[in-house]
């Protein structure tokens, strides 16, 4: 299977004001909400990912990089969980929902600002790439 185009996995506008109001029902104050205006995260729950001291020696980062740079990811990922049920909406029409659990078995990184080492990483996908078409237009 080859990769999908790289999807912006952030939450609607429409699914923040939703977590909002389900966070501060009777509306927010000074004492539910610290902030002028209550927020909530950018991104669904799980697709944070956590690395501690150790596991930024494996993968090779010497220093912290700064908020807000890009890094490149590549991963494996196992499938741990695969699930489908019918559930009944708030209006009596039944829905199917799914969801897939992975767990990452395996990670490398790289700094997306490097132009360099990203632009060879591409390139000798690409080339990977023309060889197997070539290989099948000899079949």
């Amino acid at each position: 299977m080859r990769f999908s185009h790289m999807i912006d996995m952030a939450i609607s506008p429409l699914k923040a004001k939703d977590d909002i109001a389900k966070l501060y029902p009777g509306g927010a104050t000074a004492i539910t909400a610290p902030a002028d205006k209550p927020t909530v995260a950018k991104y669904p729950y799980g697709l944070c990912l956590r690395f501690d001291e150790d596991d930024l020696k494996k993968l090779g980062l010497e220093g912290l990089p700064e908020v807000g740079d890009t890094i490149h990811i590549a991963a494996f990922a196992k499938v741990t969980s695969a699930r489908e049920d019918e559930r009944e909406t708030a209006d009596g029409e039944t829905k199917n929902c799914r969801n897939v659990e992975l767990q990452i078995t395996h990670l490398g990184v790289e700094d997306e600002d490097d132009e360099t080492r990203s632009q060879k990483w591409y390139k000798e996908e690409a080339d990977a790439d023309l060889g197997d078409a070539e290989e099948e237009e000899e079949d």
